[in-house]
Formats: structure tokens, sequence, C-alpha cells
């Protein structure tokens, strides 16, 4: 059965910027994604194609597809060089129960010189059969975290009927959540905001990482997708007192006020 009905071409961006003791020989992990869905020969097939935009190699790449919930992958380059690629291509892709679109979900993992792990992910919906009326829209925002934080999309209704969808938030290795989608009813001309909670499990500070929510929905006769793209930038988390300084300050002026005032006092006969 041959189902998917165009190419498509998606492309991801992850930044990983390796800190070492001097900042002037700091290095960044740059690993650009780009994915391809064709038929040929009757065969369709997925190809993903893994570059690094940086200045440091990425070591033991590997290429995982996600499709209707089965998972596939690939080995991919031992050592990825600043500026190489390596693409591989899948060809057991299963079929859909309907026509429409669908999230097709690409993963690089790759390790740092160190050898600690990393992945990079991309997101983008491969229609299937048939196009698909696309009344939903999602968009997402940047967040920035150390530890944990909430990230924020907002999926709109264009059409003219109320639509119930599923939002399902999809995130590197690195990233985790304790409730990953959400059951939602959006009316029409309305806009719905979507937050998850989402924790740091292994990111690094100076990390920008692309995450999505797919946004999945049936009509009368096909099923859709709207994917929306956020990011989040892992930052160094502030302490207790530098936080509050700015408090710590304004106390420190009254306080030096009223010693003033109280030594004014004291001279005064």
């Amino acid at each position: 059965m041959v189902f998917i009905a165009h190419s498509v071409l998606s492309r991801c961006l992850f930044a990983l910027m390796l800190l070492s003791a001097s900042p002037a020989t700091a290095g960044t992990i740059q690993i650009e994604t780009q994915t391809s869905v064709t038929v040929s020969d009757g065969i369709p097939e997925v190809g993903v194609k893994a570059t690094n935009k940086g200045n440091e190699p990425a070591r033991s790449v590997r290429i995982q597809l996600i499709f209707l919930g089965k998972s596939l992958a690939r080995p991919g380059k031992g050592l990825l060089r600043e500026g190489e690629s390596v693409a591989v291509f899948f060809r057991n892709i299963p079929s859909p129960p309907k026509p429409g679109a669908y999230p097709l979900i690409t993963r690089i993992g790759f390790q740092d010189i160190k050898g600690r792990p990393f992945s990079a992910v991309s997101c983008t919906a491969v229609s299937i059969g048939q196009s698909a009326n696309y009344e939903l829209g999602c968009l997402g925002r940047t967040a920035s975290i150390s530890r944990d934080g909430l990230l924020r999309f907002t999926a709109t209704n264009s059409g003219s009927v109320s639509r119930r969808a599923r939002a399902s938030l999809v995130l590197p290795e690195e990233l985790s959540t304790s409730i990953p989608w959400k059951d939602l009813v959006i009316e029409p001309g309305k806009e719905e905001v979507l937050l998850f909670e989402i924790s740091n499990f292994s990111a690094l500070v100076g990390a920008e990482y692309p995450v999505f929510c797919c946004l999945e929905y049936d009509s009368e006769d096909a099923h859709c997708t709207a994917v929306g793209n956020g990011s989040v930038r892992i930052v160094r988390a502030e302490n207790w007192f530098r936080r509050t300084r700015p408090v710590w300050l304004g106390l420190a002026i009254v306080m030096g006020a009223i010693l003033a005032a109280c030594q004014f006092k004291r001279k005064d006969p």
C-alpha cells in the first residue's frame, strides 16, 4: 500500500554549548536534522539527514524514527565531525488506519567528547493518502529553565465547529514531563492555552532544545495534525541571595536611613 501522498521536508536545529575552563575555548555541537518522505517505485521511504553545524565533533550518532507508535532505529556514524552529515533511510513504515496527516518524530542521539549522552528531536506532520483540512493550529514559545519550568503552547480553532483534540508533547531525552498529553475541546474562533510542566533530567547549562506539541484530531473524513514548535534554553540556576538581592538592597537602604536618623537625633541638643 502506497499511503504517503507527497514529499515533506522539515528542518530542526539543536545547539549544545560545551563549556570549558576558558570561555575562549568553549565549543558547540549543533545538530541540524532534515526529514523527507517520498515514494520510490511504489515503496514509501523516510530519509533522515543529520548535519553537525557546530565546531565540536559528535560521537556515536544514532537515528530513531517514531511513527504511529512504532519506533525504528538505525546506526548513524561513529564520529560526526564539524560540517559533516550522515543520512539513513527507513522503509518499514506502518500504515495508518485512516487517511490524513500524522506526526512523524525523529530523534538523533549522540555523545560529546566526554561521552555524555545527548539528543535532538524534530517533528513534522506527514500527509498520508490525502491532504487534511487544517482548522486547528498550534504555536509554541521559548522557555528558560534550570531544573523545572513551564512550556506554553497556544491552540487555535479557525473553523466553524468545535473540535475535540489531543495535545501531545514531544521532548528530547534530557527533558521529562509527568503529563505528556492533554485532551481539550476548542470552540470555533477561540484559542486554548496549554501549559506543560517539564523537568531538566540531564541537560547542560547553555544547551537549547527544540520542543514540539502535536495537536491531533479527526475531521469527517480524515485525521488531522497540527504541529507547534517551541524551544527550551537551559540556564544557570541563581542562588537564593542573588534572586532576593533587590530586597536586601532595599532593606539596607531603609536601615541606613533609620540609623542616620537616630544618629541625627542623638546629636540634636
